[in-house]
């Protein structure tokens, strides 16, 4: 896939975002309940190398017309892995990447 056709499909995410998405980012995340295992660095780099920041900032901020908000207060770890597996809206499934 060129690049030109993968900044294309990117900015047609972007703009195809709904105000679904919108309202929800502004809305506030419930807390996480408890601490998880892991790798961080890890999740950062697939956070990178799947264009998650794209649409929820680099620090996981979200914004207005895009993803959201993942970050200080993140959901729940369960709930978080639910809707990367089977989102709502123009977000892509990574069921089978993850």
């Amino acid at each position: 896939m060129s690049i030109p056709l993968v900044a294309a499909a990117v900015v047609a995410t972007l703009v195809m975002c709904d105000a679904g998405l919108a309202q929800q980012a502004t809305q506030e995340a419930p807390r996480a309940t408890g601490a998880r295992t892991g790798n961080a660095d890890n999740g950062k780099k697939l956070f990178v190398k799947y264009g998650c920041y794209e649409c929820h900032g680099r620090e996981g901020q979200g914004g207005v017309a895009f993803g959201p908000r993942l970050a200080p207060n993140p959901m729940a770890y369960a709930a978080f892995v639910r809707y990367v597996r089977a989102p709502r809206g123009d977000m892509p499934p990574y069921s089978d990447k993850l």
